[in-house]
């Protein structure tokens, strides 16, 4: 049996990010799940999905990789509650000689095998809203109808799915300095960033800060 490969991923700690990485869950990938539990069921009036699509796969991967984010990221709604006891996984993040103090990023080790699958789960979604193929009919209907058809169209709902793809999986010199400096501390502990380690952290706020915010300015000063 072959042992599963793992990977450090960085996770900023970010609201707008885990809000969306929650609801990618409840909007998208537990309607496909349940979509797909009942197809097998063989009940009357069900979505049939293509055959090779993932959804239990993906709605599990998704699981797996949201219970390894620490608690003090992805239980936003839980900040600045004082009945809240202190997250002892939180971390404050320092630039160098006591500068700024930077929204933080946390290490997550994920499964690569997940990563595979929600890419798989994202191609066929993508193919079912552009390609037009008689067998992701059902799939297409599917995502019109979990759409609103006003914000939450069903390119937008996918969209989550490509946004969680593209912070999990970004991986440059960069990140990799990053993951050394913030792992060295422990969990939770507060880390000031060398020189190398804050010219790192600037390039990755400005590449995250494209990714969920479209470069927006403001939206950057959070870094």
């Amino acid at each position: 049996m072959t042992e599963s490969t793992t990977m450090v991923v960085l996770v900023p700690d970010n609201d707008d990010f885990i809000v969306r990485f929650t609801s990618l869950d409840e909007l998208l990938l537990t309607p496909l799940s349940g979509a797909e539990e009942h197809a097998e069921a063989g009940g009357q009036d069900v979505w049939r999905l293509p055959a090779t699509f993932p959804a239990r796969a993906a709605q599990g991967a998704w699981y797996r990789i949201w219970l390894a984010i620490p608690e003090a990221v992805r239980l936003w709604q839980a900040r600045d509650r004082d009945e809240q006891p202190p997250n002892r996984q939180a971390r404050r993040l320092f630039a160098p000689e006591g500068g700024h103090e930077h929204m933080p990023f946390y290490p997550v080790t994920v499964n690569s095998a997940d990563l595979k699958t929600l890419r798989t789960a994202h191609a066929a979604l993508i193919k079912a809203l552009i390609a037009g193929d008689e067998e992701d009919d059902d799939l297409r209907e599917l995502l019109d109808q979990l759409a609103d058809g006003e914000e939450a169209t069903a390119e937008k709902l996918v969209g989550l799915l490509a946004l969680t793809l593209d912070v999990l999986t970004f991986d440059t010199a960069d990140s990799q300095v990053l993951i050394a400096e913030v792992t060295a501390a422990g969990p939770g502990a507060s880390v000031t960033l060398t020189r190398a380690g804050e010219a790192a952290y600037r390039r990755l706020a400005v590449h995250y800060n494209q990714l969920i915010s479209g470069g927006n300015a403001r939206d950057l000063q959070r870094y």
